[in-house]
């Protein structure tokens, strides 16, 4: 019980220290941004990308087909040819039109979408408080620091339940052994008295039944007295389990009582995170 509380407290307090970790990598980097940050030399890209961009533009719309040129065609050069010449030169010409305008339009998104990364760089250091920055920083340092010290009280005393309460818990798992061999040994006896009805008209099934009965329990051949053993070793048992049980709650609840008077006095925070 006190062991699961702990358990669940420093999974609590990690999962906030990474998420400070990580919170506070952001700031960093917001830091080093703000401070490598060229506004100069960023606009002056800007103007650059823009101008090429708008150069781009204005030779797609321009782009046209070329024209075909052919040599002169004699009167049985049209007859035979039928202008074939001409049909292969155009789609030639077609496909080149259709290269190069795909490719303009390729260049034109690229650099459209260059110019927005530069504009948004460029906000992105306008909306960004050096001071404010910093201020935030501290403020995750500080809480790294808590969340660190919350995290080693609450593993030491977690140890210090488990040192209290570990030797006991091995005692019980103990009993808990000696419990199901009892039971399974009560079983089979009760399997044997179950033979000894069957077999109430038959004293030699009656005698095999008592010989494997005293095969089983070191010469005990009668298994309701075996079962009568078996049972008061079997209270005797589980009194021993409940009584330390009970020891294992009142220690927890002192330790437990112990913890809470004086995480009150140390004033410690294993709360939600700090917002």
């Amino acid at each position: 019980m006190g062991i699961n509380r702990f358990n669940a407290e420093l999974i609590q307090l990690n999962n906030e220290l990474e998420k400070n970790r990580r919170e506070a990598e952001h700031v960093r980097a917001d830091i080093v941004f703000f401070e490598t940050f060229d506004e100069a030399v960023a606009l002056n890209e800007n103007m650059t990308f823009t101008e090429l961009l708008r150069k781009k533009k204005e030779a797609f719309n321009y782009l046209q087909v070329q024209p075909i040129n052919l040599p002169p065609q004699g009167f049985f050069d049209r007859i035979f040819d039928l202008a074939g010449s001409y049909k292969i030169q155009q789609e030639k010409a077609e496909d080149e039109h259709k290269r190069n305008k795909a490719r303009l339009s390729s260049e034109i998104s690229s650099l459209d979408l260059t110019i927005k990364a530069g504009q948004e760089r460029i906000g992105k250091y306008h909306s960004l408080d050096e001071y404010h920055l910093r201020a935030m920083l501290r403020t995750h340092e500080c809480r790294e620091e808590i969340l660190l010290s919350s995290i080693q009280h609450v593993s030491a005393k977690r140890e210090r339940l488990i040192q209290a309460v570990g030797p006991l818990l091995e005692d019980v798992a103990q009993y808990r052994q000696q419990e199901s061999s009892y039971l399974d040994e009560l079983s089979a006896c009760q399997s044997f008295l179950q033979l000894l009805v069957l077999y109430s008209d038959d004293p030699v099934q009656r005698r095999k039944v008592h010989e494997a009965c005293a095969e089983q329990f070191n010469g005990n051949g009668r298994p309701a007295d075996v079962a009568y053993e078996l049972n008061k070793q079997l209270q005797a048992t589980q009194q021993q389990i409940s009584k330390l049980e009970e020891l294992i709650n009142r220690v927890i609840g002192n330790i437990e009582s112990a913890t809470e008077a004086s995480s009150q006095r140390e004033g410690l925070h294993t709360g939600p995170a700090i917002s």
